[in-house]
């Protein structure tokens, strides 16, 4: 699961890389993408502590899910924030 940004940050790196827009499929069909809603907004409006506007819709998108999710980032503030919001992490790259 994925908020609705996965595609198009998906789509923005196949254009930059001029890569066939039909390459982030069998990604985007295996992913369920949740829209970025007024609820999503506020939510990300709320979180206290600091976080990229993009990551703050990416946490209030976990939180909002309605069941236990695990988030996956590599960022080190992304990290402390999620888990300060009670959201388990993992490390894609180290894991």
């Amino acid at each position: 699961m994925s908020s609705r940004l996965l595609r198009t940050e998906v789509v923005r790196v196949l254009r930059r890389d001029g890569r066939p827009l039909q390459e982030g499929a069998p990604l985007l069909d295996r992913v369920g993408l949740f829209e970025v809603t007024r609820e999503v907004h506020s939510v990300a409006e709320s979180i206290e502590r600091h976080v990229k506007p993009l990551d703050a819709l990416r946490l209030a998108t976990a939180l909002l899910v309605g069941v236990p999710v695990t988030l996956a980032t590599h960022d080190s503030t992304m990290k402390a924030v999620s888990q300060h919001l009670g959201l388990s992490v993992v490390d894609p790259v180290v894991a």
